[in-house]
């Protein structure tokens, strides 16, 4: 038996787990739950006595695999052992499974962790024993994890929230002078913004062609930082913090300092937006190669856990979904308020509406002239937006159908943004505020001159960020 590999060494790894999982309910194995599993390691044994739904406790364990609680590692014990004969060897005990019949095991004998590989029946080594795998694959995660919960507590105390609350009728958009964004959209300045997103009323996510910032308006200054190659897009999710942006046909995920957590190819051409869901567990890609592809943001399922020197030599990743059907550039996506359905839009002048759960479409609509450059959800869900090179505004309900429609800017919506289910804000040659559903204009202000970089709309409270030229309004 391993030396290092004892009970002692095993909870002494759990007592440091415990704490960053006190939210969790655990459920400790009995003796009739163990004694299904026959003989096993003093590890293991340790291990479902401190918790044996270790499945609902932890997210997956590495890559592919999911814990198996005590119930499931039984099942697949028997099941290996009757198909396996005698090339499953006898002192393995499934831990986490892929659901392709390829299992991480405990080595009764050993008390080391190994890969069982259904397709070679051999054996792999994966750890010397359970106290390094536990460490390896649960505490360090745990731990980051907890330190990028820590990093978007110290910036929002760093940041207050100041954005005040939009008015219910708001009557005027109009500049916000303390908030000076030219220094950061001159010309030779990182090429000017590709995307921005408003954080709060005194900090700014913004992405240009080769850093991302979060830049303090206050204190006019960049509070993170990170540089890379030609950013396409950013966003993050409040929840969790975290920063996706997007570099040619790379996806980036960071934590709320800008910190890189994975990088890798997620498409075979360029991507045009990057949206997260409701919940954060999930990242939704679309672009030139015509698809939409969606991402486990969470549990990193398929996702290259390497971080490569440069942009080049990214992974490829394994989308745990992807919606083909649109026939030219997929330019935006977006997800409904409850995450179970995402919009999308694009060069084949189409608006398609795809089931994220069941990965099929429901319907696809050719209600604009030219291309669907953008398009979002009602905050309540029953209304989708959409705009573009018809200058038209088309407003949808979720089965598919129109609601209504007007012409919102004579040379065309390049980005639109809801304040309410019954305010929408349209950005073209004019910044406009429209009154739903008849799409009556409230207000307008002449929008900043468009330079080449993509246009883009943020909406916080009562603050407008715009790209295209970085500008901040106010909804009075």
């Amino acid at each position: 038996m391993n030396g290092k590999s004892s009970k002692d060494v095993v909870t002494s790894a759990l007592a440091e787990i415990e704490p960053l999982v006190s939210g969790k309910k655990r459920r400790a194995a009995t003796d009739a739950d163990l004694a299904k599993l026959g003989r096993i390691h003093p590890d293991l044994r340790a291990l479902y006595r401190w918790c044996k739904n270790l499945d609902a406790v932890f997210s997956s364990v590495e890559e592919g695999f999911e814990w198996l609680d005590v119930k499931s590692a039984s099942a697949n014990l028997r099941m290996l052992r009757d198909a396996g004969g005698d090339d499953f060897p006898a002192t393995l005990v499934p831990i986490a499974g892929d659901g392709a019949g390829n299992f991480r095991c405990h080595d009764t004998k050993t008390g080391r962790v190994v890969d069982w590989d259904h397709e070679t029946r051999k054996t792999a080594r994966i750890a010397p024993d359970l106290d390094a795998y536990l460490r390896k694959h649960v505490l360090e995660k745990l731990v980051r994890e907890k330190k990028e919960r820590e990093s978007l507590d110290a910036l929002k105390e760093k940041a207050p929230l100041v954005a005040k609350r939009a008015p219910v009728r708001p009557t005027k958009i109009a500049k916000v002078p303390r908030a000076d964004l030219s220094k950061l959209d001159r010309e030779g300045y990182a090429g000017g913004a590709c995307g921005a997103m408003l954080l709060d009323g005194e900090r700014v996510l913004l992405g240009f062609q080769n850093l991302t910032q979060i830049w303090d308006l206050k204190k006019q200054k960049a509070v993170a930082e990170a540089s890379t190659d030609s950013i396409g897009g950013v966003t993050m999710h409040e929840g969790t913090g975290r920063i996706l942006s997007v570099s040619h046909e790379t996806l980036i995920l960071s934590d709320a300092e800008l910190k890189p957590i994975a990088l890798w190819e997620a498409h075979d051409d360029r991507i045009w937006d990057v949206r997260f869901s409701p919940d954060g567990k999930t990242a939704a890609t679309c672009g030139a190669d015509r698809s939409i592809r969606l991402w486990d943001v969470a549990s990193l399922t398929g996702i290259p856990r390497e971080l490569p020197k440069v942009r080049w030599d990214a992974q490829k990743g394994k989308p745990f979904a992807s919606f083909s059907g649109h026939g030219d550039i997929v330019e935006w996506c977006a997800f409904s308020p409850d995450g179970k359905t995402l919009a999308s839009g694009g060069w084949d002048k189409t608006v398609r509406l795809w089931d994220v759960a069941k990965r099929k479409p429901l319907w696809n609509r050719k209600e604009h002239s030219g291309r669907v450059m953008c398009g979002a959800f009602s905050p309540d869900g029953n209304t989708i937006a959409t705009g573009g090179e018809s200058k038209n505004v088309v407003l949808f309900d979720p089965r598919g159908a129109v609601v209504h429609r007007w012409k919102a800017d004579q040379y065309g919506v390049r980005a639109l943004a809801f304040v309410s289910n019954e305010l929408l804000l349209t950005l073209g040659t004019k910044l406009a505020l429209w009154e739903l559903p008849k799409g009556k204009l409230v207000a307008s202000i002449e929008a900043p001159k468009e330079n080449s970089n993509p246009t883009r709309l943020s909406v916080r409270g009562s603050l407008v960020l715009t790209t295209g030229r970085l500008a901040l309004h106010e909804l009075r």
